[in-house]
């Protein structure tokens, strides 16, 4: 496959360009349902999944994300279900400093061999809080779950210290491209 570098490709890649990066889009997510469990786990554990750019608190929060998302115009009205894990991590530059997440990579090196920060834009229409979560992993095979593997075996080994929260929300979504920006 040629990549066009003044194109913008998603997954799947088989689908092609889909959008021209001049200027950059904004791609609507209109029904968006997500489950959310946050935790604190030990800082030796975050740290190794963390790169050296950003740093880790001795108290890391983990983020863990099990969304569905459909009416996507770039799949033809359907939608994808998304498994993800974030750790708490501030990134001190030289023009910029912020305090986020950051997504691992659990299949190779990152998406970017750079730091950056991406914007969304979330509409919550419905939310639901709870104090208490439990997180439950198994024992699934690669054959029972796919790529998704990964994912699984690097949260088995984020040690669960405090369940923080437990959220299940429903809203829409814009993923602003025009507003993701590298970190220096």
């Amino acid at each position: 496959m040629e990549i066009d570098p003044t194109k913008l490709y998603m997954m799947p890649l088989i689908m092609g360009a889909q959008y021209n990066k001049d200027p950059l889009p904004r791609i609507s997510y209109p029904q968006s349902e997500n489950v959310v469990v946050q935790y604190k786990t030990a800082y030796e554990a975050a740290r190794e999944l963390v790169p050296d750019c950003y740093f880790v608190d001795e108290d890391p929060t983990v983020t863990v994300v099990f969304g569905y998302h459909s009416g996507l115009e770039f799949l033809a009205g359907n939608g994808y279900a998304l498994a993800a894990f974030q750790i708490s991590a501030r990134f001190n530059g030289e023009a910029n400093q912020i305090e986020g997440d950051y997504i691992p990579a659990l299949d190779g090196p990152p998406d970017a061999d750079y730091p950056t920060v991406t914007r969304d834009d979330v509409k919550i229409n419905n939310l639901w809080m709870g104090k208490e979560g439990r997180i439950y992993f198994g024992s699934p095979t690669e054959s029972d779950i796919g790529l998704v593997m990964n994912v699984i075996e690097a949260l088995k080994a984020l040690e669960v210290v405090k369940i923080e929260r437990a959220l299940h929300f429903k809203g829409s979504a814009v993923l602003r491209f025009d507003q993701s920006h590298r970190l220096t």
